[in-house]
């Protein structure tokens, strides 16, 4: 790995990092998180992956967002128990992924320096850290997005 590789893996790091720092301080809140890990626990729970509208308040979690990140609530409940970092593990590193995905998208078109400086304003920019902390859609979106655009 050459000087530059060293650099934005140690930025990306420290972004993941302070993502993961105090993160369970903050309790899991009402909507859409609460909605996204509750789904996540009636699947783990009760196996319920195809449809947990039987489980649901009302029967109406299952139409109201799309399955992946309850998917990955669940398989987070199942290695590490019932924690915030159980339902907010993928929307972590979607968020971190989406960070350096901005680094490569900004790589074709800026210098290195510009670009590793694009990566760190995305990661602590306002919406990053208050949705990239809690279980959500909106920051896999970006990432893949993101993705999306870097293919």
């Amino acid at each position: 790995m050459t000087a530059r590789h060293h650099t934005v893996v140690a930025t990306l790091l420290v972004l993941l990092g302070l993502y993961l720092m105090r993160l369970t301080a903050v309790e899991i809140q009402p909507a859409p998180e609460g909605l996204i890990a509750e789904r996540g626990e009636s699947i783990a729970i009760f196996g319920a992956w195809a449809d947990q509208s039987a489980t649901a308040p009302g029967g109406l979690t299952t139409a109201s967002k799309p399955p992946l990140t309850s998917w990955l609530v669940a398989i987070g409940m199942a290695v590490v128990g019932k924690t915030p970092l159980a339902a907010r593990w993928f929307t972590i590193l979607a968020a971190v992924g989406a960070c350096f995905l901005t680094y490569r998208v900004g790589r074709r078109i800026l210098s290195f320096q510009d670009s590793v400086l694009a990566m760190v304003v995305v990661g602590i920019s306002v919406p990053f850290v208050l949705y990239g902390r809690q279980a959500n859609d909106a920051v896999p979106f970006v990432a893949f997005a993101l993705m999306a655009l870097d293919a």
